[in-house]
């Protein structure tokens, strides 16, 4: 594959662990295929994980939409296309399609990533880091960015998690794709097994580390289609992350 023969694709079968109890594959799998894809892909274009580590800089994600208009099944073959489409200010954009194996594409996501400094962990601004962040001609897989998500005032709590080993990352924090599975874990199950998570949206406020305590809240649909809208707040009452999950 070229360096610069955009957009890049790498392809994944869907493995047993990687899908739920209703045989779809779970948002948190398909976001490992996407970080992945995002790794290697950065890697390529000179700006990823090989090129940042020596300079004492990482790469996190900050926010994210996916869109859905099917989902994956055990055994079947998952095509992701990606590519860096811009940056402004301190966030670099990469947007990303999902293909079956006939090339029909199924899903569509679009994605904000911060560059940390190691030693300050404060955010560096990609364009003085990086010397290629955007591409033309590729168009957007989603033309809107995922901004600030309101959060209802009438909440209820959804249950508390306590931050263990299994969630951590080589950077010592909760992995991104761990937060679909907590955030699945605190809606009814009913929902999943009823209707279809079509669309998805998580802003990571605040690193979680081992340790951390979290409480769940949300405002649940009352009919469907609906969306749900949580934040997670960490045990100094401080908002860790936010999301809303769309159902149809």
């Amino acid at each position: 594959m070229a360096t610069m023969d955009l957009p890049h694709h790498f392809d994944f079968k869907v493995r047993t662990y990687e899908v739920d109890c209703f045989n779809n594959i779970k948002i948190s799998s398909l976001q490992n295929y996407m970080q992945e894809a995002a790794s290697q892909s950065a890697d390529m274009l000179g700006f990823g994980y090989e090129q940042l580590h020596p300079q004492g800089k990482f790469w996190v994600l900050s926010r994210v939409i996916i869109k859905l208009n099917r989902t994956a099944a055990f055994g079947e073959t998952v095509t992701v296309e990606t590519w860096p489409k811009s940056h402004e200010k301190l966030q670099a954009f990469r947007d990303f399609r999902f293909k079956n194996a006939e090339g029909q594409v199924w899903g569509t996501a679009t994605t904000s990533w911060l560059i940390i400094d190691e030693a300050t962990l404060k955010p560096v601004a990609p364009g003085h880091v990086i010397a290629y962040t955007h591409t033309s001609g590729l168009g957007d897989a989603i033309t809107v960015q995922p901004l600030k998500i309101s959060v209802p005032e009438q909440k209820i709590a959804l249950g508390k998690r306590t931050i263990v080993y299994s969630d951590l990352d080589v950077n010592h924090h909760v992995n991104n794709a761990r937060y679909a599975d907590i955030l699945s874990d605190a809606l009814p199950a009913e929902f999943f097994k009823k209707y279809f998570l079509s669309e998805i949206q998580i802003n990571y406020l605040r690193e979680l580390k081992l340790g951390d305590a979290i409480t769940l809240w949300g405002s649940l649909p009352d009919s469907f289609p609906g969306s749900a809208v949580l934040d997670g707040v960490n045990q100094h009452e401080q908002k860790t992350f936010q999301a809303r999950l769309m159902f149809t």
